[in-house]
């Protein structure tokens, strides 16, 4: 019986950091949107898109904790090395562009795939909670997958439009960056 309950109290720590970890990912998107110009329409659709997925995941974690016992509203707490990525989500994003914005939402997104292995690496949660996080990590990795495939193309259409602008830039001409 003990070891029923303290898988029940591993699990519910965990489902409260991953409740947790998807409200700051909504908060980070609503942020990007802020930053988004006014072309980046297609940002703005998939990043509320991926607010709309965090939410299901919230509930999803929600309604596992509630079985357990726990009070998903009182028991959120993150703390360590990876919190500080989410930390720098939720702040003003440097420049603004395109490429700056995708850059610090595909290191999020990696991010909260890390959370996810380590959830699922956890001894002792029950098999239904290891198949929900795989389901939600699956989700994340897409999410992931289609952020950095922009940020690609971001990034080589800055390089493109960089070299029509200055043609001598990074031919190690002196004077000329």
């Amino acid at each position: 019986m003990g070891n029923n309950l303290e898988t029940n109290m591993k699990s519910s720590a965990l489902l409260a950091d991953l409740i947790e970890i998807n409200d700051v990912r909504v908060h980070g998107y609503k942020k990007a949107i802020e930053q988004l110009r006014e072309e980046d329409d297609d940002l703005r659709h998939m990043f509320s898109e991926l607010i709309l997925e965090s939410h299901r995941h919230k509930a999803e974690l929600s309604m596992e904790h509630r079985l357990l016992g726990g009070d998903p509203e009182s028991e959120l707490a993150i703390t360590g090395q990876d919190a500080i990525i989410w930390t720098e989500m939720t702040t003003p994003f440097t420049g603004s562009t395109r490429t700056n914005i995708l850059r610090i939402c595909e290191v999020a997104e990696k991010t909260i795939q890390n959370f996810y292995d380590r959830a699922m690496a956890t001894e002792r949660i029950t098999k239904g909670l290891y198949l929900l996080l795989a389901d939600q990590k699956a989700a994340l990795c897409s999410a992931y997958d289609h952020i950095r495939f922009l940020r690609i193309q971001a990034d080589k259409t800055f390089a493109a439009l960089n070299s029509t602008i200055n043609p001598y830039a990074g031919k190690g001409l002196p004077g000329v960056t």
